[in-house]
């Protein structure tokens, strides 16, 4: 047990460190709520642990760039913390029966548990105390199971020591002290000053209780005096101050700015005429070449060719995820004015300065409400009503309202080990979307898998060409073979028309669809020979799919992996071919008449809820003529 209150600050810049804060707020009123705000701002608070909320619930978005965990039991804790830290709520540990907020964040590239924590003043009594300590224990032990080394816990204990700089000592602190001194990884952190002002004399209460090797990289904790006069809770007479630390930050923060190229500035004519030329080269040389090339390779050069040809002629642009297209060099130089101005007013609060500050953000909300809606009204001229909501579809899913989506520590079920690494929670996810578990326990109807199995084998047999009886599929009076002839130019310039361009990411090969809407005609023969070399061999040559997780929504915990789920990126030159064969199949189903007539889903013109409308109108026709039971009507039609 480590008790330390002067311990040497690290010799570091300000800049790499993680300011964290611990305040008993005494109410979240909407004043505090500002005043909490700015505070954050003025000394880049990463972390914040509020005691005595009072709230139930906050708006989403009460501070920029934080998210924030609450729990409204008893006086209520809270804990703010920035994204970059990448905090996950823990349910497990968040107990009903006292004060206390449990998240998981990255620190360091190490996992660490947070908690803010509140324990009442009884007179006498330690029972809240004691709740809180049995809650910590519990939390050491969820975290000795998943390997998580560190532990935070910042709160007010209201528990005095002289251990910690107290004037006197209560029976909390006795209990709290004896908490500590049963662990050897325990330290607990106090500020010289008091951190509860009174008449009386005032109070150490507000600690810090860290486990594990975070200590060695933790400052000196102190309490904060300067321009705190709307957060000092009692001020003038009574009340607490916010207590200030720092965490050694190893892990430089920096914004991922892309580089990509800028298809709408693109020279499109120079790019069709350099891919037209070296496609006719490759196709005279395929001629030429005995044996011909193998049609892995000529993938391969059809793709380094596509992005060889963008690097020529289409100029590169840096984005993030602040771009935006209405953004002009006038909103630059107002964001910078604005940025100045606040910096002046968050130093000094002078009527002056504020003035500034709210006259510099009116004019910058009132140029970018201007420029947005000028780019609006320059997109949507000229469309009709279909293409209007098409264009606010997008434009709400790309610059709309979003949930973060960083994916954080997992745990794995079959262990029940954290999972910390990118390489360790990709190989979790795998092996729970993709390993086949499902497969384990379910149960097979071994008469139709064998029969699926039989005429899987007789398609091997015969090349996967299908054997139709003469006249089975006719057209114009001759026997055609509508799912294995040649695939032709035509059908992949309709495939490719039918490939959405917008609102879409270049995949795996870094291919993106416009490039494919701008394929010169010799650049489309050497496609429609790759196609027609895949169809004749069965070889299919895009296997892999870049593979993206999403959060899914209401879910009480991120750190289970079925919180998930798969978005597949498959290879677009792979899903030309799919959508040609697709049209392929559909047609040749509907010559054989293999699709059932009440078939009503994956089916065009068709939906499920026609399916409904077909029930509930034979229900309808049923109860009419009262001769059967509309329950076990139900059943058959189901």
């Amino acid at each position: 047990m480590n008790y330390s209150r002067n311990h040497k600050h690290q010799t570091r810049s300000q800049q790499q460190d993680i300011k964290l804060c611990q305040l008993n707020i005494n109410g979240l009123s909407q004043h505090s709520l500002i005043s909490l705000e700015k505070f954050l701002s003025s000394r880049n608070i990463r972390i914040i642990a509020l005691q005595e909320t009072r709230v139930d619930s906050l708006p989403k978005n009460q501070f920029p760039g934080f998210s924030m965990f609450l729990n409204n039991k008893g006086l209520g804790v809270g804990l703010a913390i920035s994204n970059y830290l990448k905090p996950q709520f823990i349910p497990d540990l968040n107990d009903t029966d006292c004060s206390v907020v449990w998240v998981s964040i990255c620190i360091n590239g190490t996992a660490t548990l947070v908690a803010s924590a509140y324990c009442t003043p009884e007179t006498s009594s330690t029972h809240s105390l004691h709740v809180l300590l049995e809650n910590i224990r519990k939390a050491k032990h969820y975290a000795d199971k998943l390997g998580i080394k560190n532990l935070l816990i910042l709160g007010d204990f209201n528990a005095r020591s002289p251990r910690w700089g107290d004037r006197c000592e209560n029976p909390r602190g006795r209990l709290l002290k004896n908490f500590c001194e049963s662990f050897t990884d325990c330290s607990l952190l106090s500020p010289p000053g008091n951190t509860f002002v009174s008449p009386q004399g005032g109070s150490i209460i507000d600690l810090c209780l860290v486990f594990g090797p975070l200590h060695a990289d933790m400052g000196s904790p102190h309490v904060e005096h300067q321009n705190i006069h709307e957060l000092f809770t009692g001020a003038p007479v009574r009340g607490h101050v916010p207590v200030i630390n720092t965490i050694i930050n190893k892990c430089s923060q920096s914004k991922e700015v892309k580089t990509v190229f800028n298809y709408d500035a693109a020279d499109w004519r120079s790019w069709r005429t350099e891919l037209d030329l070296i496609s006719l080269q490759k196709l005279s040389e395929i001629e030429s070449l005995v044996p011909p090339p193998s049609c892995t390779s000529l993938v391969l050069f059809f793709q380094s060719t596509l992005l060889k040809a963008c690097e020529n002629h289409i100029p590169t642009k840096k984005c993030c995820i602040h771009s935006k297209p209405y953004w002009s060099n006038n909103l630059t130089t107002l964001s910078n004015r604005l940025r100045n101005a606040q910096t002046l007013y968050l130093s000094k609060a002078s009527p002056l300065h504020k003035k500034t500050f709210e006259d510099c953000k009116l004019e910058f909300k009132a140029t970018l409400i201007k420029e947005k809606n000028e780019w609006i009204h320059d997109q949507l001229e000229g469309l009709n009503v279909h293409q209007c909501q098409e264009f606010w579809k997008k434009y709400k899913s790309l610059y709309g309202e979003k949930d973060d989506m960083f994916m954080g520590n997992l745990i794995c079920p079959d262990t029940e080990q954290l999972q910390t690494t990118d390489s360790a929670k990709e190989k979790l996810l795998f092996n729970t979307f993709f390993g086949g578990k499902h497969l384990e326990k379910a149960e097979f109807d071994n008469i139709h898998y064998s029969k699926v199995l039989e005429e899987v084998n007789n398609l091997k047999e015969n090349n996967f060409h299908i054997d139709d009886e003469p006249g089975d599929i006719l057209e114009a009076g001759l026997e055609v073979d509508i799912i294995n002839e040649i695939i032709t130019i035509d059908e992949i310039v309709w495939s490719i028309s039918k490939q959405k361009c917008t609102n879409k990411s270049k995949d795996g090969t870094n291919i993106h669809p416009k490039m494919l809407k701008h394929l010169p005609n010799h650049a489309l023969k050497l496609l429609c020979h790759i196609y027609n070399i895949v169809l004749n061999s069965g070889n299919w040559e895009w296997k892999e799919s870049f593979i993206t997780f999403i959060k899914k929504s209401d879910k009480p915990s991120y750190m289970c992996p079925g919180a998930y789920r798969p978005l597949a990126i498959s290879p677009y030159l792979g899903k030309i071919l799919e959508r040609i064969l697709d049209k392929r199949l559909r047609l040749f189903c509907g010559l054989e008449n293999i699709i059932d007539e009440s078939q009503e889903g994956f089916l065009p013109d068709k939906n499920t809820t026609r399916y409904l409308y077909k029930m509930l109108s034979c229900l309808h026709e049923i109860k009419k003529e009262k001769s059967t039971d509309c329950d076990s009507a139900l059943i058959p039609l189901l």
